[in-house]
């Protein structure tokens, strides 16, 4: 057996426990309202409406990523809830391959050495029964934008390499195409380091040769998304929402500095701090590969300066110019996020680092042994201490349990009516279209004056579902409201503001300390006009951004 063919049956082996891992985890986890859009999206999608006509999407799209591969699989093993699940797995079983190819490639001795950094921390994941890290279980959660970016950075070393420029140019092309059309994240945090580390290699004559052929196919690549983009718009398919970034306040700083560093521990599951000494055993265990990482850091802090930058070869430098983009566009950017939840952007600057490490540091092979024999130990406790499923992973109150009030609705005979972002569509979703619950706000701080505050929450929605006939045949129509809301937050309904519109209901439910049904008769709703869309989708009336997450 030859030492290529031993190499490429490691990267399968890992990148299969990769994908598997990511599955097994991701069924032990609440999906979100996000996640619960987009696979009714890939349902309609299904249904024959391809260009996803009357839908609002927020600026990353994912329409030719996640819901185009999810709509393969539905067609392949139809509809079923676990689709989603296998998705996430999928992109990151082949981002696992990726970075096990790219850690070895076009060196001149690939070794499995170099495999080990991407093992401990891609790869065996020791961290997937932790919080913030199951972004990477969800879809969409740009994980698969940063899979078709590796391959940009697989096909450009091997145009490099002087291998059939047809194949490696097609794959740039195809790549490029796909993040331009439905992902902005990944033009920043793959396409723009590709083509820097490109200019930083120009006296290379071999470089110099390709540059031309490579410019070529990423503007291409660009020029396609904007005709994919206009065949959407001719064919009245779906709108995206504009995004609106802004840099983070200088007085803010401080506090993101600190807010950086504790998602950083929460990433890797190292945050016991506050925590009981018993319960904080597997963090102080997760705390071996930490400690590793953080001696990488201080390391290439030590070895990489700008005399020794032009030294390295086009994909190490690609891959230090990458981690610095993401990480400066993750720590300055302002996209509205809540705690941990930002983690999910520095996710490339994670792989980036370790494909750095693995390529330019001399592998010690004693030194990850402890690592992956503490995660092979942590993965068995992880799975049985876990319980069948976990909620709000990332602890800003995305994730929830829909099954009690699914329950109460059921037994009620209640079968459409409204709630916050964070229920709306995960009722819809997980009762399997057998109650219908859309997503509204309340703009109760904008006039005071109007009976009816209620609107359309249309961030990922479908304009007809909002359309005043589809509650016609309804007798009593629910609304799902809060006693209490965390700083006045729109994505969650507070009952006072259900209250000050409809007055008492006819009959009201209590779902735990917080949460209620409560039920007014269908004229009651249907008196309040900006409760409903009476539009169809026109381009000269956009729909307007509730807010950026």
């Amino acid at each position: 057996m030859t030492s290529k063919l031993k190499l490429f049956i490691l990267y399968f082996l890992f990148s299969a426990i990769a994908g598997l891992s990511c599955f097994v985890f991701g069924n032990h986890m609440y999906i979100d309202s996000d996640e619960a859009n987009y696979a009714l999206a890939v349902q309609d999608m299904a249904q024959g409406n391809f260009f996803l006509k009357k839908w609002i999407f927020s600026p990353d799209n994912f329409w030719v990523i996640d819901l185009m591969g999810m709509h393969v699989l539905t067609t392949l093993l139809g509809s079923t809830p676990v689709i989603p699940h296998v998705m996430a797995a999928l992109w990151w079983g082949g981002v696992t391959f990726l970075c096990l190819i790219l850690c070895n490639m076009s060196c001149k001795e690939p070794s499995w050495k170099r495999c080990l950094p991407v093992i401990v921390f891609i790869a065996l994941m020791p961290l997937y029964d932790h919080g913030p890290e199951n972004f990477i279980t969800y879809i969409p959660y740009h994980v698969g934008t940063v899979f078709y970016g590796l391959c940009i950075f697989v096909a450009i070393q091997a145009l490099l390499d002087g291998r059939n420029n047809i194949l490696p140019l097609l794959m740039v092309f195809l790549c490029a195409t796909l993040i331009s059309t439905s992902d902005f994240f990944g033009v920043v945090t793959a396409i723009i380091p590709a083509f820097a580390a490109l200019i930083f290699n120009m006296k290379s004559d071999r470089v110099r040769r390709s540059v031309s052929q490579i410019t070529v196919a990423l503007l291409c690549g660009f020029i396609m998304s904007k005709i994919l983009h206009g065949l959407v718009a001719r064919n009245g398919g779906f709108h995206a929402l504009d995004i609106h970034p802004r840099f983070v306040a200088f007085d803010a700083l401080p506090t993101r500095i600190i807010y950086t560093i504790q998602s950083v521990l929460d990433f890797f599951g190292v945050d016991f701090f506050g925590k009981r000494l018993g319960s904080s055993l597997i963090c102080m265990l997760r705390a071996i590969p930490f400690v590793g990482m953080v001696y990488g850091v201080f390391l290439l802090v030590r070895k990489v300066t700008p005399s020794t930058f032009n030294r390295y070869d086009y994909l190490s430098q690609a891959f230090f110019i990458g981690f610095c983009i993401d990480f400066l566009a993750a720590f300055l950017s302002d996209f509205y996020l809540e705690k941990e939840d930002i983690i999910r952007y520095f996710l490339p600057s994670f792989l980036y680092f370790v494909l750095f490490f693995a390529r330019t540091c001399r592998i010690t092979p004693a030194m990850f042994y402890v690592p992956i024999l503490v995660t092979l130990v942590i993965y068995p406790f992880a799975w049985r201490n876990m319980s069948r499923q976990k909620a709000d992973p990332f602890h800003v109150g995305h994730q929830l349990n829909a099954s009690p009030l699914i329950h109460v609705l059921n037994d009620n005979n209640l079968h459409r009516g409204y709630a916050g972002y964070w229920e709306g569509s995960l009722v819809t979703y997980q009762s399997g279209g057998k109650i219908v619950s859309r997503a509204i706000y309340d703009e109760h701080a904008s006039d005071r004056q109007k009976k009816c505050n209620l609107y359309p929450y249309q961030w990922l929605s479908r304009l007809d579902w909002y359309a005043k006939q589809n509650i016609a045949d309804e007798k009593y129509l629910f609304f799902i409201t809060h006693n209490s809301v965390p700083n006045d937050n729109k994505e969650m309904l507070r009952r006072r503001d259900v209250f000050n519109t409809f007055g008492t209901p006819v009959k009201s439910l209590s779902v735990g300390d917080n949460t209620n049904i409560d039920i007014y008769e269908e004229s009651t709703v249907e008196a309040c006009s900006s409760l409903f869309i009476t539009y169809l989708f026109d381009r000269d009336d956009p729909p307007r951004a509730i807010g950026q997450r």
